[in-house]
């Protein structure tokens, strides 16, 4: 009933209602497919602006990334964590030393275990060895970091690591 009374346009000369006329309903539907269509482009143009803001910004990070590790110069950009524990007994193991390895190219961050075996290594995004060393423990090499560094040079990652007695 109330789309028949939106049909009726009042006429000019008094209360009485008369059916829209055929140019005035499709005048009325052009207007709102119009109204549609606009809607459809800006939600497009908003996708493709943000779409273009982040990768701007990612190629920025990326080679931000990638001058300051060819200057050897890098910030820490990844947190390394996770418990140091013997290998035989399951004990932490107390103090013990996480490095970068000195193979790769510089900065090298290294970090201490605490009294539990708990660490906490900010280090580079990208894939690389860390070394795991304990007072009367075998050294023991880990690869950490991520495939991904050079578009997201980022993030974290748990490394629980178990050594052996020497």
């Amino acid at each position: 009933m109330m789309a028949l009374m939106r049909l009726r346009m009042p006429r000019d000369d008094g209360d009485e209602m008369r059916p829209a006329e055929f140019w005035q309903e499709e005048e009325r539907a052009a207007l709102g497919e119009m109204r549609r269509q606009l809607v459809k482009w800006l939600v497009v143009f908003a996708a493709l602006v943000c779409g273009a803001m982040f990768v701007i910004w990612w190629a920025g990070s990326t080679v931000q990334f990638g001058a300051a590790r060819a200057e050897g110069r890098g910030a820490a950009s990844y947190r390394l964590f996770g418990v140091v524990t013997d290998a035989e007994t399951g004990e932490a193991v107390p103090f013990a030393r996480i490095s970068d390895d000195g193979q790769g190219p510089p900065p090298h961050f290294h970090a201490m275990a605490d009294h539990m075996g708990h660490y906490e290594l900010n280090t580079m995004a990208e894939r690389h060895m860390v070394v795991v060393t304990g007072l009367g423990y075998a050294a023991t090499q880990v690869r950490v970091g991520r495939a991904w560094y050079s578009w997201m040079p980022s993030g974290e990652e748990r490394v629980d690591v178990r050594l052996k007695k020497e």
